[in-house]
C-alpha cells in the first residue's frame, strides 16, 4: 500500500538518492428538513472523520483562520487516542507563509496563489537536504504543473495535472532522472453534483496534505469528485494501486459540501480515514 510519510525523503530516494465557523451536521436542519445556509464567500475549516457503523469520530482536521482570511494555525486530531498527530503555527512575511521555521509557501501577491514551496527532505532534520518546487497554473487559474528541484537547480521531478472541462481528471507524476512515469492517477466525478468551494484533488500530494485544502493553490474542479486511483510503478510495471470512491453527498440549502462518505481505499492527498467526512466552513 501506498503511505503517507513524515518528509519527502522517500521520494528522493526515488528520483536520484473562527469568527463565521460553522460546523453543519443534521442537527443544525431546521424544522423543514433543509440544511442551514452556510454564507456567501466560505471555505472548508475543518473535516471531521466520522466512523460510518459506530458514528464514533476518529480524527479531524482543523485550521484556524483569522478576520483577514488567513491561516494561523493547522491541528490534526486523533479521536480514538484523544491527541495531536500534527500541529503548526503559520506567519507571514510579505509574500511568504512560514509553515514551520523551516519549510514555507511562497506566494503570488497578485492572486494570492501558492507559486512556490520551500521544504526539507526531513521536515524532522534540519540538516537534511533541501528542495523547492515551483507551481504553475494555466490562463484559467487551474494548477497544471509542480516542478520539483534542488535549490542547487537540478530538476528531478516534475508533476503534470489534466483536466477535462474545469475538472482535473489525469494526474502524471514523472523522475527526471530516468525519464519514467513513477506515479499517476485517474479521477472521475458526480457530474449532477457541483459544490460551491469544495475539495483540491491532487493525488501525489505525499507529504504536505495537511495544507491542501487550506491554502490558495488555484481554481477547484467543478464538480464533485466520485472516484480516485492511484497507481504507482516500477520499471514501467504497476506495483500498486489506492482506489477510494465519494458517494452519498449531502448538500447544504446553498450548495457547499454537508458531509461524504468515502470509501474502498485511503489516499495519500486526504489525511483522512475511510469514514464520512463532515466539513466546518469559515466565511468571510
Amino acid at each position: 500500500m501506498i503511505k503517507r510519510v513524515a518528509g519527502i525523503a522517500a521520494l528522493f530516494s526515488l528520483v536520484c538518492l473562527s469568527a463565521c465557523d460553522k460546523e453543519l451536521s443534521v442537527e443544525n436542519a431546521d424544522n423543514t428538513g433543509n440544511e442551514l445556509i452556510v454564507g456567501k464567500d466560505c471555505r472548508i475549516s475543518k473535516i471531521v472523520y466520522t466512523d460510518t457503523a459506530s458514528k464514533a469520530n476518529l480524527s479531524s482536521i482543523e485550521a484556524t483562520i483569522n478576520l483577514l482570511d488567513r491561516v494561523e494555525q493547522i491541528n490534526e486530531f486523533d479521536s480514538l487516542a484523544a491527541a495531536l498527530t500534527f500541529a503548526t503555527n503559520v506567519s507571514y512575511s510579505n509574500d511568504t507563509i512560514y509553515l514551520n521555521p523551516d519549510e514555507y509557501f511562497v506566494m503570488d501577491i497578485i492572486n494570492n496563489r501558492v507559486k512556490r514551496l520551500h521544504a526539507l527532505t526531513d521536515p524532522t532534520d534540519v540538516l537534511s537536504p533541501q528542495y523547492d518546487a515551483d507551481y504553475n497554473y494555466n490562463a484559467a487559474g487551474y494548477l497544471i504543473n509542480k516542478l520539483y528541484y534542488y535549490t542547487s537547480g537540478l530538476p528531478v521531478v516534475s508533476v503534470d495535472y489534466l483536466y477535462t472541462g474545469n475538472n482535473l481528471t489525469k494526474m502524471i507524476f514523472t523522475n527526471l532522472i530516468t525519464s519514467e512515469v513513477e506515479m499517476d492517477a485517474d479521477m472521475q466525478y458526480h457530474t449532477n453534483i457541483a459544490p460551491r468551494s469544495y475539495l483540491y484533488i491532487f493525488p501525489d500530494e505525499l507529504f504536505h496534505a495537511e495544507y491542501t485544502q487550506f491554502f490558495n493553490f488555484g481554481r477547484k474542479p467543478v464538480n464533485a469528485i466520485k472516484d480516485i486511483k492511484l497507481r504507482t510503478y516500477n520499471l514501467g510495471i504497476a506495483v500498486d494501486s489506492l482506489v477510494s470512491h465519494f458517494d452519498s453527498y449531502r448538500m447544504s440549502r446553498d450548495n457547499y459540501v454537508l458531509d461524504v462518505i468515502m470509501s474502498g481505499n485511503e489516499q495519500p492527498c486526504i489525511p483522512a480515514p475511510k469514514s464520512k467526512l463532515r466539513f466546518s466552513y469559515k466565511c468571510k
